[in-house]
């Protein structure tokens, strides 16, 4: 008896029977079935089901592989699969059917035990394959030895008794590993038909599919890479650039199949042959045995002959290499491109540590040693398929354009250097405020940086020539015009310079520096504006990237013009954002998605990190903040690869996926951000101290939700002290902790300092953007909901009642918009606490739970506006009624962390309520 996992007889090629719950299925018998020792008939689809899964033993085979297992493709009526499952259940009888497990929506699942046994039909007629015996069907050849991982006798490599010539023959003696022939012979016809002749893709001369024993007879394409590396130490030995070339010729085979619709699905050294010599290193990607075509009508149109092309892999429970598998596959997800790119990035690792049976464990980078290789095989490997490299070929562009990438890297860490060096003599030569040297610095990385993303996939030639001529007027513009401007030893003695006035002097020197260099000029506008957008200078920001636009619009077209475009849209939509203009910067992420759309070869990872940043922002100004998530997740994951070395860039987006966690009440994901966020090696000297800062902010907010106040308010007041003395009293930023500090405030009943705290924030957003803006607007209600609580509710409600028309009026949504929704929970409150009733009920009916957690992600609000309307009961003469259902109301918030005073606001009604009762019911 064989068992998964155990080996069988050297020498012995026997086929495999299965048992389970007195179910025997033996492919080589007749019948092949029997339940309780009796043959049983089944139809032939449903028997296939039952030998798809056996094989499966233990995973999820998805609807979709069993479909193209046993129909190969055909077009199906509906629910045959369901059906071919149900009549396979009713002939295994109630043991045996219930091994077969539905996974909903997903597909069925073989569960254990099963015994893989030898087959007693099968041994009659079994080959057995021996050194020197010739190869049945071709006997001009003999075999030589076996070949393969382990030494299996499936595969030889034989030699033409005359001629001397060498032929690889992969033999088959049952059904599954005959779907395998003829699904590798039907992928190569296809392969060599589509792709013409290659040399990196092995070659099959011929087959013999009718009569057992099947084959393949292959061109031999040499050792495998597993034993070629491990000759004589040779991989070890080589530089790492010929290992680069292996790779490289590897992956564009990979990359060749993927383009006409072919996965492989086995990608691993031992399926990779090597042949020729030092310096002429050949290599040949085989073994398509487990692949699949994922466009099947391409047969079809090909007039081709569909032998197994579709059907999932047939190997035998136990087989397979997890070592390569993508974590998708390993949880039963179907095969895809990423998949195999997967498998790819751990060749790479596995190559430039010279070692073809390492692991991929933690700490690997530490073995590579190389940022941008680090990068690249992290950016394979991802362990989510949709934030892994799309395909081969954009890690065969990758690895090609390692050179340029070096390069580019090199220039960037020189300009770094530079700003450094002017930024040490600035602080010597004056002793001032360090979040100049700091802004300085930012912008010259912050150029640079932009640079060296535009030119990374630059190839070569005069587009090379233009982007060098780009980088030295950018280089001479940073050093005379921009840093020259900080440098205090050429200001008078009493000149005080300020961040946004370095950026005013490039701002107005750009223009004339690159004059007639619309491309280059472009690049620095954008880099001011993301300066200014980062200094709050949302109007400045709009002003540079409109800039940057124009001249890219009016710009010869072309792919990198194109591309830049895109950029400078994505970018200005953010600052429109910034400034309210909702409808305007819609329009211009409609217009950058259909460019895209059309040209979708402009798509690289710096546009779609673009787009992300973009749309975190245009979703959660619209408060669509699950859309907003999808984005800022798909962000970090993109500035990890995009920015390897900067931590900064890493930390921004960072920080946008912890705003979106705490606006969409995800906060335990929240707190595990925000772990990392805060933790060497993000400290505030390596990201910036102002940018550290504003991460406190999400601290602040995860403290206070979590009920920890004291705390939450020393978080904040620390984050503000630097910021103030960084940015000044008026930044942006400055008023967003001014708000949240309100908030901690109100919370701890401080209900003074929280209405001078909002009433600061609105007037900082009122000084950036103007009296007459959403923002401004939100910021003077919330400080006219704390004055409602301190007393004169008339003047309070008067207040609301003109907040409700202007927002009803200028806010998307209107009267359901969050906005409005607000305003309408606390008039009800007001207007209970004037005693109109009757007129409460009206506005509480018109709340919407759902609306209002939008604009808050509290799971507080339903207990909210349900003590409101128990109010509103007792109000109507209900007390007894109404203070039962507030007891109960206040208890769901007490569960769900409201805040002590918020409570206590509820319980004081109540006591009142209470007391009130108690009195009219007194004798």
């Amino acid at each position: 008896m064989v068992r998964p996992g155990d080996s069988e007889q050297p020498g012995e090629k026997t086929s495999v029977a299965w048992r389970f719950a007195g179910v025997e299925y033996d492919p080589a018998a007749t019948p092949p079935l029997r339940v309780d020792g009796e043959p049983v008939e089944v139809e032939p689809r449903p028997l296939e089901v039952l030998a798809e899964l056996l094989r499966h033993v233990g995973e999820v085979v998805t609807k979709e592989e069993l479909l193209d297992a046993v129909w190969e493709g055909r077009p199906t009526v509906d629910h045959v699969l369901a059906n071919a499952v149900s009549k396979l259940r009713a002939v295994l009888g109630p043991a045996g059917a219930a091994h077969i497990v539905t996974v909903p929506r997903v597909g069925y699942r073989m569960q254990g035990p099963v015994q893989r046994v030898v087959s007693a039909a099968a041994l009659s007629t079994a080959y057995r394959f021996e050194v020197g015996q010739p190869v049945p069907g071709r006997e001009s050849y003999v075999l030589e030895r076996p070949l393969g991982e382990g030494g299996g006798s499936d595969v030889w490599l034989a030699r033409h008794a005359k001629l001397g010539q060498q032929r690889v023959f992969k033999f088959a003696e049952d059904g599954a590993r005959l779907a395998a022939l003829k699904r590798e012979y039907t992928l190569f016809r296809l392969l060599r038909h589509e792709l013409g002749e290659r040399h990196d893709l092995a070659h099959v001369v011929d087959a013999h599919l009718s009569s057992a024993p099947y084959f393949l007879e292959c061109e031999y394409g040499g050792s495998s890479l597993l034993e070629w590396a491990e000759q004589d130490g040779r991989l070890a030995a080589m530089p790492q650039p010929e290992r680069l070339a292996l790779f490289l010729q590897m992956a564009r085979a990979v990359a060749a199949a993927h383009s006409v619709g072919v996965l492989h699905k086995d990608i691993k050294p031992a399926n990779v042959l090597v042949a020729g010599g030092p310096g002429a290193w050949q290599v040949r990607l085989t073994d398509f045995g487990s692949g699949r075509l994922l466009e099947p009508s391409r047969l079809e149109a090909l007039r081709l002959t569909a032998m197994g092309a579709t059907m999932a892999e047939d190997a035998p429970p136990g087989g397979g290499t997890p070592l390569y598998l993508a974590p998708e596959l390993l949880k039963g997800q179907a095969p895809s491109m990423q998949s195999d790119v997967y498998a790819l990035g751990v060749t790479l690792f596995q190559l430039l540590v010279g070692d073809l049976r390492q692991p991929l464990a933690t700490g690997w980078q530490r073995e590579v040693g190389d940022d941008l290789l680090c990068a690249d095989i992290a950016a394979a490997t991802e362990g989510r398929p949709e934030e892994r490299l799309g395909s081969a070929s954009e890690l065969v562009g990758r690895i090609a354009g390692l050179a340029p990438r070096r390069q580019e890297q090199a220039r960037t860490q020189q300009l770094a250097a530079d700003a450094a060096s002017m930024a040490m003599r600035l602080e010597r030569a004056r002793g001032r405020r360090p979040w100049l040297v700091a802004s300085v610095s930012a912008l010259v990385l912050g150029l640079a940086t932009s640079l060296w993303l535009q030119s990374a996939a630059t190839a070569a030639g005069d587009l090379a020539r233009a982007e060098a001529a780009r980088a030295s007027a950018i280089n001479d513009f940073l050093n005379q015009d921009v840093i020259m401007a900080a440098d205090v030893t050429t200001m008078g003695s009493g000149r005080t310079m300020r961040a946004e006035d370095v950026l005013n002097v490039a701002s107005s020197r750009a223009g004339e520096r690159f004059k007639g260099q619309a491309q280059a000029e472009a690049a620095v506008r954008m880099s001011l504006g993301e300066l200014y957008l980062r200094l709050g200078q949302v109007r400045q920001a709009e002003s540079e990237f409109r800039q940057g636009l124009n001249l890219l619009e009016a710009e010869a077209p072309g792919p990198a013009v194109a591309a830049e475009r895109l950029f400078a849209r994505y970018a200005l939509a953010r600052a429109l954002l910034g400034l309210s203009r909702a409808e305007d910067a819609k329009v211009l992420l409609a217009a950058a998605d259909a460019e895209l759309q059309r040209t979708p070869s402009l798509l690289n990872e710096r546009i779609e990190l673009a787009a992300a940043r973009a749309k975190i922002v245009f979703h959660a100004y619209g408060m669509e903040f699950d859309q907003a998530l999808g984005h800022a997740e798909r962000g970090v994951a993109l500035a990890g690869r995009l920015y390897p070395g900067n931590l900064s860039e890493q930390f921004l987006l960072r920080r946008a996926l912890a705003e979106i966690q705490f606006r969409s009440g995800r906060y335990d994901a929240l707190e595990a951000n925000l772990s990392v966020t805060l933790s060497p090696p993000y400290t505030p000297e390596a990201v910036g101290e102002v940018t550290f800062a504003r991460a406190q902010i999400n601290l602040a907010r995860l403290q206070a939700h979590r009920g920890l106040l004291p705390e939450a308010e020393k978080t904040l007041r620390t984050a503000q002290a630097t910021l103030v003395q960084r940015l000044g009293a008026d930044d942006a930023t400055v008023g967003q902790v001014h708000e949240e500090l309100a908030f901690v405030l109100q919370d701890q009943g401080k209900l003074q300092q929280a209405r001078q705290a909002f009433g600061d924030a609105a007037g900082i957003q009122q000084h950036i953007v103007g009296a007459d803006n959403p923002q401004t607007r939100m910021l003077q209600l919330l400080a006219l909901i704390v004055d409602s609580y301190l007393g004169q509710p008339a003047q309070a409600l008067a207040g609301m009642e003109q907040a409700h028309r202007w927002f009803a009026q200028n806010i998307e949504g209107g009267e359901r918009s969050p906005q409005v929704q607000l305003i309408d929970f606390h008039r009800a409150r007001l207007l209970l606490d004037l005693g109109r009733a009757a007129q409460a009920g009206a506005v509480l009916a018109g709340l919407e739970v759902a609306q209002l957690a939008r604009i808050d992600p509290s799971p507080i609000w339903d207990a909210r506006v349900q003590a409101q309307l128990a109010r509103q009961r007792m109000a109507l003469g209900e007390r007894q009624e109404g203070l039962q259902r507030l007891a109960r109301e206040v208890q769901r918030m007490r569960a769900a962390g409201a805040s002590a005073w918020e409570v206590a606001q509820y319980e004081s009604v109540a006591r009142q309520q209470a007391a009130s009762t108690a009195h009219n019911a007194a004798p």
